[in-house]
């Protein structure tokens, strides 16, 4: 795979990965990893892992633009798809947010505090980032 794409590049794959995955919408209808990486590069991958990594950060690019696709980490039937409905992207939402939690409850074990504090303190963080901002940017 290519290690860098131009933006031109990147915007051609997205909208590929974008065309092929409305051939996927709910559940039922998902794509694995592989053949998605086939379909949006045009090509085989060479490492299941490795080689499929643009094909994961172009669907976080499209998630963070808004683009509801979901995704299973099953072994025996993984894969993606679009939400079809607002229980399915809520749903998905829902698995995101219990993992961030587990996440961020091992950051407060390492650093031996309580998770409230831990939040609390990533707050505090966060509203010294926006103080930061000039007025211009905002």
């Amino acid at each position: 795979m290519k290690a860098r794409y131009s933006l031109e590049e990147r915007r051609e794959l997205k909208s590929r990965l974008k065309s092929v995955m409305m051939h996927h919408v709910g559940p039922s209808r998902k794509i694995g990893m592989g053949e998605l990486f086939e379909q949006v590069f045009q090509k085989g991958y060479e490492n299941r892992i490795n080689g499929t990594r643009m094909v994961r950060v172009l669907i976080e690019e499209l998630q963070k633009e808004g683009i509801q696709i979901c995704s299973s980490r099953s072994p025996v039937n993984g894969g993606y798809w679009l939400a079809a409905t607002a229980t399915e992207i809520n749903g998905y939402c829902d698995v995101l947010t219990t993992e961030a939690v587990k996440k961020l409850g091992k950051v407060a074990g390492l650093k031996r505090m309580a998770l409230p504090a831990l939040l609390g303190q990533m707050a505090l963080n966060l509203k010294g980032a926006e103080d930061e901002i000039p007025d211009e940017a905002a």
